[in-house]
């Protein structure tokens, strides 16, 4: 594909994916309301009265958690917001009723503006509030402001895979081509979930501090970081790869300037967070801790394929704001989920030391530094209690230029795990995930699987010789 077309070409091809292809959806399920209903349907029932077609335009739509973002901003505005996303955190951890849903368009008028962790719960960390709040200054009207929200992260996005372009040229000059035409393929392929959460956000701080690191700026791979933990959290346990980027190659000054930038960026994140939360500060971190096995998780797709065999072995339970597993295993499973991705990113930590040290030269390096960092993505997504699809968007663009750098294999694998996403989230999930069919979970344990192998392969791959392809280009440029 990237040998047919030239960059313009393919940043036009992207543009009609992202900013075209994903703003296509249809009106909010509520809008299907009849004016001669005077109280108000449940979702089910909705859903009951729409053909195919609008089944899929609200699919595509997906608007749950916009809704959830714009109820966050019109409460820290002082507006009218919906109580049903607005609450404390103990309300989240109860089990849903059969109503919650129709709860959704329930208005609260406030007598005055509210402030996040202390006065509701908020479960992601404060950066997450400047992408929420922002489209919200805007607008007061809903179907606009999840519109504005999306094109926010389509733009974000595509500032993510602009420098990932940008790094891949520094990398290997023609490189950059390869990775837009692939990051146009696994775009396609995760669908519209790439732009729906604010997860965007995050991949354009992995991206840029990437850049930092190759492009020998370290303060700004130090600053980016560290907005991308302010805004995910996730991201700080990339830190060691950064040290370990540095120490490798004794940049002891590099390093300084890094980690200084960082911890002076997040200490005043800090000082913000604990000035807004208060005695809730710890609200977020306990809400985390105590979060069930979630049924997109690979310990929860596992029981909810097993129920093929044994109905009676899982159920759903709908709690903590998703759809997770009640078992006589999810104990010990939830406990496994909380160890075992930890364990995994020290073994990849080790592994990086270790490579760093033998790789041969420049190309060798980066190899490894991408194998690297998505492995510990990897690790945290597929051996963690929770897996949100969304999450793959943080591999958007690292993840496609480490397959850029791989083998055919890798590359496919990618793709491959994107596309099995879309076809669970929003399709299988939206049909299975309320009877926990068994069909669901091997959906989702064949995405979960294949993105174990996909780490592993590319750490594999880092430390075999260069593939003959891209040594050839190499030679070439």
């Amino acid at each position: 594909m990237a040998k047919r077309f030239s960059g313009p070409v393919l940043w036009l091809m992207w543009c009609l994916v992202v900013f075209g292809a994903f703003n296509i959806y249809g009106p909010s399920l509520w809008s299907y309301q009849p004016a001669s209903k005077t109280e108000q349907m449940t979702q089910a029932e909705l859903i009951e009265h729409l053909t195919p077609l609008q089944f899929v335009g609200i699919l595509l739509r997906n608007d749950g958690d916009t809704g959830r973002y714009f109820s966050y901003a019109n409460a820290i505005l002082g507006r009218p917001y919906g109580g049903f996303y607005v609450r404390p955190m103990t309300a989240w951890t109860e089990s849903e009723d059969e109503n919650a849903a129709q709860r959704q368009t329930a208005l609260v008028h406030p007598d005055r503006p509210l402030l996040p962790w202390r006065d509701f719960s908020v479960e992601y960390p404060p950066g997450m509030l400047i992408f929420a709040v922002a489209p919200a200054l805007l607008t007061r009207e809903f179907g606009v402001y999840h519109l504005l929200f999306s094109i926010e992260m389509e733009i974000l996005l595509t500032l993510a895979v602009w420098l990932g372009v940008k790094s891949a040229e520094r990398i290997r000059p023609g490189l950059g081509r390869d990775v837009l035409a692939l990051s146009i393929l696994c775009a396609a392929g995760l669908g519209i979930i790439a732009v729906r959460r604010y997860d965007a956000a995050v991949a354009l701080a992995l991206s840029a501090a990437f850049y930092g690191l190759i492009a020998a700026r370290p303060i700004t791979s130090g600053l980016t970081l560290a907005v991308g933990t302010i805004v995910k959290g996730i991201p700080v346990l990339l830190a060691p790869i950064g040290v370990i980027w540095y120490a490798s190659q004794r940049a002891w000054g590099d390093l300084a300037r890094s980690l200084a930038a960082a911890i002076l960026l997040m200490a005043l994140a800090g000082a913000a967070y604990l000035g807004l939360a208060g005695s809730h500060a710890t609200d977020a971190f306990l809400y985390h801790g105590d979060r069930p096995l979630q049924i997109e998780s690979l310990y929860g797709a596992a029981l909810t394929f097993a129920r093929l065999f044994d109905p009676d072995i899982a159920q759903r339970v709908a709690n903590f704001g998703s759809d997770n597993i009640a078992s006589a295993y999810e104990p010990l499973l939830r406990r496994i989920g909380s160890f075992l991705p930890l364990l995994a990113v020290a073994g990849v930590y080790l592994w990086f030391w270790r490579a760093m040290r033998r790789a041969a030269d420049g190309l060798a390096r980066f190899r490894v530094l991408l194998a690297a960092i998505c492995a510990v993505l990897v690790a945290l997504m597929a051996l963690g209690k929770v897996f949100s699809p969304q999450y793959l968007v943080w591999l958007i663009p690292l993840g496609v230029m480490a397959s850029a750098l791989s083998s055919p294999l890798s590359r496919i694998q990618f793709f491959a795990v994107c596309l099995l996403t879309q076809i669970e989230y929003p399709f299988f999930y939206t049909f299975f995930s309320g009877s926990l069919d068994p069909r669901l979970g091997l959906i989702v344990l064949m995405r979960d699987i294949l993105l174990l192998w996909w780490g592993v392969l590319l750490m594999a791959e880092a430390e075999a010789p260069v593939p003959a392809a891209v040594e050839a280009k190499a030679a070439l440029a």
